[in-house]
């Protein structure tokens, strides 16, 4: 099966924990990380999220990497930056959603 994006509209949900500029694994609520899995079933498949602890905002990659969930940090011109509990981890479009939206649809090579 494809890599594919997937939109995730009114996802949101908080961190649980503090987040270091270098971890992978995303520190949400339990019934958040189940329902972001199963949005993401198949091997592969991804969306973006925005993290914001209303000083800072770096935007990510959240994609299913044999059953797991792991981050790509730092997109869309920002800094992978360490965030503490409590930090807004929600789903916005980004420049490159749309830009894997349109390049998913069949009019693309």
């Amino acid at each position: 099966m494809p890599v594919k994006y997937v939109q995730f509209v009114g996802f949101n949900s908080n961190t649980t924990d503090k987040l270091l500029d270098t971890d992978l694994d995303l520190p949400i609520y339990e019934q958040h990380l189940s329902l972001l899995r199963a949005r993401l079933a198949n091997d592969g498949d991804y969306t973006y999220l925005v993290l914001n602890d209303g000083t800072q905002t770096e935007a990510v990659r959240v994609a299913n990497h044999g059953g797991f969930l792991k981050l790509l940090r730092g997109l869309e011109d920002t800094t992978a930056t360490s965030f503490p509990a409590g930090t807004c981890v929600r789903w916005e479009i980004t420049p490159s959603a749309v830009r894997d939206i349109i390049c998913q649809m069949e009019c693309c090579p």
